[in-house]
């Protein structure tokens, strides 16, 4: 599909040179992104980071953010939401974003697919979902056992499939020496 768009060959440019540690989202990820989503398509990201530099090359982003320190640092619409402590009936208490600001934020955008990598504990959205549009959702980081039984209940509750992919070690190995994994719910 974005194979033949003009920017089509700086896509292959940064994914042959993957210029990320392993605290952003994968080359793997990245392409996966690509694979799926017409470039020029807006994407959701619960919390922003470098990914969002190199995202925002093909793509509007729009960055939800708790931290200050990660504001208006790259080219996306950014909107601050302070986290709070949440109940989750699955999870426990938990951190997850001020739902009541959220949804307000939310109400009118639009967006055609989610990241969730936020810097806080990313399984507050399974109760939560209410607020998101249907979109395809990529969570990262599911190595973690939390993070990918979030996944995989958050796709069940949408009556969607989850598909996680382990994606390979940095070169030189990073954080995660045997390579971080991610998961998408289409």
């Amino acid at each position: 599909m974005n194979t033949t768009h003009e920017k089509y060959n700086i896509y292959l440019s940064i994914s042959n040179n993957w210029p990320l540690d392993d605290w952003s989202i994968t080359k793997e990820c990245f392409d996966k992104i690509v694979e799926i989503l017409p470039f020029g398509k807006t994407i959701l990201e619960i919390g922003s980071g470098n990914s969002t530099n190199i995202l925002s090359n093909f793509y509007n982003i729009i960055s939800v953010e708790s931290n200050p320190e990660w504001l208006y640092k790259f080219n996306s619409q950014y909107i601050y939401i302070p986290e709070k402590y949440v109940a989750c009936e699955i999870f426990g208490e938990t951190r997850w974003l001020d739902n009541n600001m959220l949804n307000l934020a939310l109400k009118n955008k639009n967006y055609d697919l989610m990241i969730i990598d936020a810097g806080f504990d990313r399984v507050g959205i399974y109760k939560y979902l209410d607020i998101f549009r249907n979109v395809p959702i990529i969570f990262d980081d599911t190595m973690n056992e939390n993070y990918l039984k979030c996944a995989n209940l958050t796709a069940n509750k949408l009556n969607k499939s989850c598909y996680t992919y382990q994606c390979k070690p940095q070169n030189p190995p990073g954080y995660w020496t045997n390579g971080k994994k991610y998961s998408i719910i289409l």
